[in-house]
């Protein structure tokens, strides 16, 4: 039994996707869903039998990632639990983070009558799932950032590096401030990241003075030179790495607070705020203080603090309960998954695009010591 604050809580979150959807079906205007506060669900009884639509969960259990499969695992029971038990059974299959043993994994769900795939986690197993499951019509929700795999049935969820970039671009723009140095790591996320940003100048956004690569293995080994002065410092870099990159910058006396410092999602943790470089600093990324509620509700149910991935899980599993229960004899058509008006979730509003692609609003934030304060706020509607 989940703890009566944890329950609450989710009382508070969960619904905004289900009355979302009894709002779509009516003829008004459509437009996302108040925050309310219902009536507190209860956690069935163990010796109920579930008789709905079979929803698989691919994570990996074992291996070097099963800490934060096991982490997506929990997310997605919470929702399931507080939200979906009648209208939805869960499978959850390991996938051992390997292509192998996702394929593996996809084939037993499949077997078992899975009618929607949620997973897996990294995009070198997501073609394996692509190629079990388009054959038999199912649709796949890839917890992936890649959007190189995303396809008419196959949704990428993870939380796009281009469309924060886009959209902090677009707010530095407004500020007037377009002159751009930038350093990006030479691994894939650095590739998304130049792609993204030479995107933007070419719009005409930015103008790029200066990008350096750096190995991504050790940020400190950027070139030992002064750069020039511009409006933007942008760094595709977070965690670890970024301390120790803008200790490289610092130690060749580069003046960070004459810049405007910029970044991607990756500094949406609560250690960016203590890097006093990093104060005043901007990225875009969705509003945390629902996020923040969430973790506190995990962290009392678990025992431990989530990672961030895990509100993916989180909000899948709320968004299949939500689709089960609004549209129950065919919850999965693509015409629903892709409603324009979208859904909303702990990470706020996201709508799933015909091409696979997943669109999400997002905040401007700035860092400060004591928390992210809000520039702009996440739109309220696409």
């Amino acid at each position: 039994m989940l703890p009566t604050k944890a329950r609450y809580l989710l009382g508070l979150i969960v619904p905004l996707t289900f009355v979302f959807f009894l709002e779509g079906c009516s003829s008004r205007v459509q437009k996302p869903a108040p925050i309310v506060k219902p009536s507190i669900p209860k956690k069935p009884k163990p010796s109920q039998t579930v008789t709905s639509r079979k929803v698989a969960l691919l994570v990996p259990l074992s291996g070097p990632s099963r800490g934060l499969g096991k982490s997506l695992q929990n997310a997605a029971e919470l929702a399931f639990f507080e939200n979906g038990h009648d209208g939805m059974e869960l499978i959850i299959e390991d996938t051992l983070g390997t292509p192998e043993g996702t394929a593996l994994a996809t084939q037993k769900a499949l077997d078992k009558g899975s009618e929607l795939i949620l997973g897996p986690l990294f995009s070198k197993g997501t073609p394996e799932v692509v190629k079990l499951a388009n054959p038999r019509q199912v649709p796949v929700l890839s917890f992936t950032n890649d959007k190189t795999a995303a396809a008419p049935q196959t949704f990428v969820l993870g939380f796009d590096p281009q469309e924060q970039i886009q959209r902090v671009l677009s707010y530095t723009s407004k500020k007037g401030k377009k002159s751009l140095i930038a350093f990006i790591p030479n691994d894939d996320y650095g590739t998304l990241a130049e792609s993204a940003l030479r995107r933007q100048e070419q719009q005409g956004t930015i103008k790029i003075v200066h990008l350096e690569k750096y190995d991504a293995r050790n940020p400190s080994s950027l070139s030992r030179k002064s750069f020039p002065k511009t409006d933007l410092l942008f760094i595709a870099e977070g965690g670890q790495n970024l301390s120790r990159l803008l200790s490289t910058l610092l130690y060749h006396e580069n003046k960070l607070e004459s810049y405007q410092l910029i970044g991607t999602g990756q500094w949406d943790t609560p250690s960016i705020r203590s890097n006093h470089s990093l104060t005043g600093a901007w990225f875009a990324s969705p509003d945390s203080q629902p996020r923040l509620k969430f973790e506190e509700m995990f962290q009392e149910t678990y025992g431990y603090r989530p990672p961030r991935l895990s509100t993916l899980a989180y909000d899948a599993v709320s968004l299949v309960a939500a689709l089960s229960k609004s549209f129950p004899a065919n919850p999965f058509a693509k015409d629903t998954l892709t409603r324009s008006v979208g859904f909303s979730g702990i990470d706020g509003l996201f709508r799933l695009k015909s091409d696979g692609t997943v669109q999400r609003g997002l905040a401007i934030l700035e860092v400060h010591p004591e928390a992210f304060r809000i520039l702009e706020k996440m739109p309220r509607n696409f």
